[in-house]
Parts: C-alpha cells; structure tokens; sequence
C-alpha cells in the first residue's frame, strides 16, 4: 500500500468534507447532542473546509492510489483541528504518518512549545501515544464532547 502525505489543496475540499463527514457520524456523532452533531456537521462543510484551506488552517491527506483516505488540520500554530482516517485503512499507520508530517512542519514554520486538541472520546489513545495528556474531563460546548488535550515540548 503506498501511502503519499501532501499539503491539501481547495480542489480537494469536496472530498475531504466528505471523508469528515462520513467519519463524524460513525464515530463522533454518539457522544454529541443532535444540535452538537449538526454543528460539527456544518463546520465540515465542503464550503467551510474551502475557507479554513484559504486561511490560516493548514491541511494535509494522505492519498492511496488517487482517493483521500487520511485528513489533519492545523488552526493556527499549534492546534489540531482535525485528524481522521478512513475506517477501511485504519490501524495501518496512516494517522501517525500525518500526525509526523504536521508536527514536522509546524516545528519548522512556528517552532511552537506545544500542540492542543480537542479529542473526540474514541481518538484519545492515539493523542496519548503521540505524547498527549488530558488537561481535564470530557466537556461539551454547543452540544459537543471533547477532551481538551495538550502535548508539551520539554524546554
């Protein structure tokens, strides 16, 4: 399976709205109020991933073959705002593959003394094998649960 890790492009903001999507409700939606999910829906937009891709966001996918299967986004310097991966190629690496090309780049571009995220309650083993703790308990804003999450660099 050849994987390729590359910045995403605005052309590419139909596919991965879908890949988000479809992800959120299999995954994420459970753990959400139905005005949660419609928010975390709406947010996901083909049209509101077209304007995160022109401003400050930083996206990159990961692609096998010519379909998208992987997706993380950078708010700002030091944010995760999105890390999904297609169910189909799960466990395969693909999630830490993005994970390293984002941290490499930020550690470049921003030099940043550390990353957040605000987990979905399935994703919190894998923030915690990147080197993430929990700051505090699961918390929901606008009907949406997460874990906010931090990993520190040691200074």
């Amino acid at each position: 399976m050849n994987i390729f890790i590359k910045p995403a492009v605005i052309e590419q903001a139909r596919e991965i709205s879908r890949l988000l999507n479809s992800l959120t409700k299999e995954f994420i939606s459970k753990d959400c109020s139905e005005a949660g999910v419609k928010v975390l829906l709406n947010s996901m937009s083909e049209e509101n991933i077209k304007m995160y891709v022109q401003s400050d966001f930083y996206y990159v996918v990961a692609k096998i073959d010519k379909e998208i299967v992987g997706v993380i986004a950078l708010k700002s310097e030091n944010h995760i705002y999105h890390l999904f991966v297609s169910r189909r190629v799960q466990s395969n690496g693909i999630a830490t593959q993005l994970w390293q090309y984002l941290e490499n780049h930020a550690n470049k571009k921003f030099n940043p003394k550390y990353f957040t995220v605000n987990s979905s309650n399935n994703a919190v083993g894998l923030y915690e094998k990147f080197g993430f703790v929990a700051e505090s308990e699961a918390q929901t804003k606008n009907g949406v649960s997460s874990i906010p999450m931090k990993l520190i660099y040691n200074q």
